[in-house]
């Protein structure tokens, strides 16, 4: 994602990348690895798929997301799993992030500054009980189990807290698309209003011509 360079080179670097390391993985990737982000959240003349022959621009914003689409879950797989994971036969799986362009050959900034590491990022849901992070009678959790459940708890208190807080990002977004449309709006004014104005001035000067050749027309 370099400046300069095909929004659909995303897809297909992806794609190539896959056939070689692991083929047979080749038929769950999706077709679009995201999209462009502007004026509409989801712009669709910036959609990341093969076929977009746009380039990308410094200062241009994408959400970048790749994953698997309907992966097939083996007996195997399911004998390990834990809680309704069993019950699937499928499942997908999605890794997405903000992506700022950069000029010339720079690298593009993702924009989360955040751990990737998969401790920092993965966590198993309790179906049963959110509230119950203490061991069975008889059985002690090891000092990693104890992290790990300490960051299950940390990430659902996290998650309530969004859900109850205003949408601030989304209320600025709505702002700046409006007053960007009061901006196109003022633009389109002021060149009708120009055209107005022209027109104006050749209908006078029509006007005066005819006044000026019906005075000399001579007079039989």
């Amino acid at each position: 994602m370099l400046a300069g360079r095909c929004v659909g080179s995303v897809a297909e670097t992806a794609n190539r990348f896959i056939r070689q390391r692991c083929p047979h993985l080749l038929k769950f990737l999706p077709k679009n690895f995201g999209f462009g982000l502007g004026l509409d959240f989801r712009e669709s003349s910036l959609i990341m798929n093969a076929k977009n022959q746009r380039k990308f621009a410094q200062n241009m914003v994408f959400n970048l997301a790749i994953g698997f689409h309907d992966l097939e879950l083996t007996d195997m797989q399911k004998a390990d799993a834990q809680g309704s994971i069993r019950k699937l036969s499928k499942y997908s799986m999605l890794i997405a992030d903000t992506v700022l362009i950069q000029s010339g050959d720079e690298p593009p900034d993702i924009v989360t500054k955040h751990s990737v590491e998969w401790k920092d990022v993965s966590y198993f849901i309790n179906e049963k009980n959110d509230k119950d992070i203490m061991p069975p009678q008889g059985k002690h959790y090891t000092p990693e189990q104890v992290e790990s459940q300490s960051a299950i708890m940390s990430s659902r208190l996290r998650e309530r807290s969004k859900a109850c807080a205003p949408d601030r990002s989304s209320l600025a977004r709505n702002e700046k698309q409006a007053e960007l449309m009061q901006q196109k709006l003022s633009v389109k004014r002021s060149e009708k209003s120009s055209a107005w104005s022209q027109q104006g001035q050749l209908s006078s000067r029509a006007d005066i011509l005819e006044v000026d050749v019906y005075q000399h027309r001579p007079v039989h």
